[in-house]
């Protein structure tokens, strides 16, 4: 499964400057004074209405890099996208509702413990299959015919592909 995260970049290694690795040129934001949000006045009529918003020059970071100090592989951000592929083995036996968990393999942010990528397990909602679950055991109701039954074919099924098995008639096999 194809996995789109983001991890430290190995340019900077995570400052988002060009100045050397782990240099960090962060400047306080001058819009919004470190704040990480500003206060916009809306005039509607004779009202004053007052919001607060996140900044749009600092995205609510509180600091920004001088364009002409940004790295230039990840252009500041710190991160940069890498598209990565899991393979999600599911195992024998493994239940509706169960979790599969890649530890450490999320998203990558400087300072920050990396979290996990976590696949929870559920039936597709359209699923077309004739059988169902009950616990370890998949189930299928099937109506045969009194001549079918008569003539002792039993149905098997292997890798849920049906064939049939010719075999006797037993009174304790139905």
């Amino acid at each position: 499964m194809k996995v789109n995260r983001k991890i430290i970049c190995d340019c900077c290694e995570g400052s988002g400057s060009n100045k050397g690795k782990g240099t960090s040129v962060d400047t306080k934001c001058t819009t919004c004074n470190g704040n990480g949000r500003v206060f916009k006045t809306i005039k509607q009529g004779n009202t004053l209405y007052q919001t607060q918003a996140v900044c749009d020059a600092c995205g609510g970071k509180c600091y920004v890099i001088p364009d002409n100090e940004k790295c230039e592989k990840c252009n500041g951000e710190k991160v940069v996208k890498d598209p990565k592929i899991v393979t999600v083995d599911i195992e024998r036996g493994m239940k509706w509702g169960d979790d599969i968990t890649f530890y450490g393999e999320a998203d990558q942010t400087p300072g920050i413990q990396t979290g996990d990528i976590v696949f929870h397990l559920r039936p597709k909602s359209n699923d077309p299959t004739p059988f169902r679950r009950e616990g370890n055991d998949l189930h299928l109701d099937k109506e045969i015919s009194v001549r079918f039954f008569l003539l002792s074919l039993i149905p098997v099924f292997f890798s849920f592909r049906p064939s049939y098995l010719l075999a006797h008639g037993s009174p304790h096999w139905v």
